[in-house]
């Protein structure tokens, strides 16, 4: 019996020295603010108020009562401004309430919840009237009103320096904005009989949920066109090309539609569909725009689609309200002649003929005739080369539009420098004439041995209509239409100057009135 006594004794012993060695490590208890230093507190201007919540944590192996007091303090606030050479201003008591600022976090719990309840609105409006007359003054975004608050323990020890926090408050207008801005283009060519429809859906939507049934207004503003070269930034679209014929594979390439002159489609080629009301609960909604292929103009369709309403108390982005679908339809020219001063005869660019203007493909280029390889007879380098178009009959005349490769672009798969770029073409000039004279190009694709290369415009092509400086007005060889007063004739003669032998013409379209 006094053996088992003293086992029994000994494993006490032995318990009681492994709970000291294990108190041994841990921490006595501790208060700490879970969110410290400067923090930003966004929201919106809805008519409504918002609940600030900041948690006092306690940890630690005691499991200690306290008393946790929460205080807005101005000297936390001077503190931070003289450390970090700030000019942070006190929220003023208006714009909140608090309804407890004491909590008590009995034994075993860990949090006590503080929370301020704040009006967007009073903040608004109180920081309108204290900096409205300084210079670059916005009634929305970031004040530099702060709410500094600092805790205090009655029973458990502070850990510094996480016992203070600052908020600072962010309040947005309530904008309601185009989540889409733009799509890719597609395009339709007339040659394949292409029918049906384009789907596109848009997106519009806010930056918090939706609090109310909010109705949106949508229209479609031809003026807006204006932003597409106006504005300080180029819309873009990207289309996919093949990378390499033989092998079938493909690239993206951007281009802009700065130099582009779009045209909105007719009312009845496209249409709107689907619920225009943004939930209660929700933050967007999405509109689909259905495209009839063939009711489309011929050349890029562009249809500016505005957000221009909403029920209140929500408003538009005025930064945020347009989006842009572009669709080029590529009409069918195969029934229009076309002639060139000359073209490149290098087997490497057999398929490079003038005809490749026309043929719909925009991995096929023509090129100016170069050296030997396109005259036999040692003429040398076409730097003045001219396209001519044979419409067939009198017709109005309005664009000439080219699609032309830039700095840099490969054609199909060569590799070459050769591109349509400030470097080879300074002026582009476009004539409309009738006089059968402008169809004197002998053979329509290259100049035949003897023959007398083009520098100078002709008599008979009349008074250039166009004159378009690329080397000032596209140093980057986007697409470009070159518009100008409807002028009738049969003949389209367009005539580049400088050192042109070295561009590539991937497209030409010539148009009437599309609108």
């Amino acid at each position: 019996m006094k053996t088992k006594i003293l086992i029994l004794f000994a494993g006490t012993l032995m318990f009681l020295s492994c709970e000291d060695n294990r108190r041994q490590n841990l921490v006595s208890d501790k208060v700490y603010l879970l969110k410290t230093g400067l923090n930003i507190e966004e929201s919106f201007d809805i008519g409504e108020k918002y609940v600030l919540q900041l948690w006092a944590n306690k940890s630690g192996f005691n499991n200690s009562s306290c008393t946790v007091t929460f205080l807005v303090d101005q000297e936390v606030l001077d503190r931070y401004n003289d450390e970090n050479s700030t000019d942070l201003e006190l929220l003023p008591v208006s714009c909140y309430t608090i309804a407890q600022q004491s909590f008590t976090i009995e034994g075993e719990d860990q949090y006590a919840k503080f929370q301020v309840e704040y009006d967007p609105a009073k903040i608004v409006e109180k920081w309108e009237q204290a900096h409205s007359a300084y210079p670059g003054f916005s009634k929305y975004g970031l004040t530099r009103f702060v709410l500094p608050i600092s805790i205090v323990s009655n029973g458990v020890d502070l850990l510094e320096p996480n016992n203070f926090s600052l908020i600072q408050f962010e309040v947005n207008a309530p904008l309601i904005r185009m989540l889409t801005d733009h799509f890719d283009m597609v395009r339709v060519f007339e040659i394949e009989g292409e029918t049906g429809t384009i789907e596109r859906q848009i997106e519009v939507g806010m930056a918090f949920t939706n609090r109310w049934n909010a109705d949106v207004t949508i229209e479609t503003d031809r003026d807006i066109l204006k932003a597409l070269t106006a504005g300080p930034k180029p819309v873009r679209f990207t289309e996919t090309r093949l990378k390499s014929k033989t092998a079938g594979d493909t690239e993206e390439v951007t281009k802009t539609i700065t130099h582009l002159e779009g045209v909105v489609p007719p009312e009845n080629a496209y249409s709107f569909s689907g619920d225009l009301t943004v939930k209660e609960g929700a933050d967007r909604i999405a509109i689909t725009c259905t495209i009839e292929k063939s009711k489309l103009h011929p050349g890029l369709n562009i249809i500016p689609v505005k957000l221009s309403g909403v029920s209140k108390p929500l408003k538009v982005d005025p930064d945020k309200n347009v989006c842009y679908i572009p669709i080029q339809y590529v009409p069918d020219r195969s029934s229009l002649a076309v002639k060139s001063s000359s073209s490149h005869q290098s087997p490497d660019y057999s398929p490079k003929r003038i005809a490749a203007v026309f043929d719909g493909d925009f991995d096929n280029t023509w090129r100016p005739g170069v050296g030997s390889a396109s005259f036999p007879n040692g003429i040398g380098n076409d730097n003045s080369p001219v396209i001519v178009v044979d419409l067939g009959s009198e017709q109005n005349v309005t664009a000439v539009e080219l699609w032309t490769r830039g700095p840099g672009e490969r054609q199909g798969s060569h590799t070459e420098t050769y591109r349509t770029s400030p470097s080879y073409i300074k002026v582009v000039s476009v004539y409309v004439s009738s006089d059968d004279q402008c169809w004197e190009i002998d053979n329509g694709d290259f100049l035949i041995a003897g023959t007398t290369l083009i520098t100078t415009p002709k008599s008979y092509w009349g008074s250039s209509l166009m004159e378009y400086n690329w080397t000032t007005k596209n140093p980057n060889s986007s697409p470009c239409t070159l518009t100008f007063p409807a002028t009738k004739g049969r003949y389209v003669i367009i005539m580049f100057t400088k050192d042109a032998n070295q561009s590539d013409i991937w497209e030409l379209f010539v148009y009437g009135k599309r609108e």
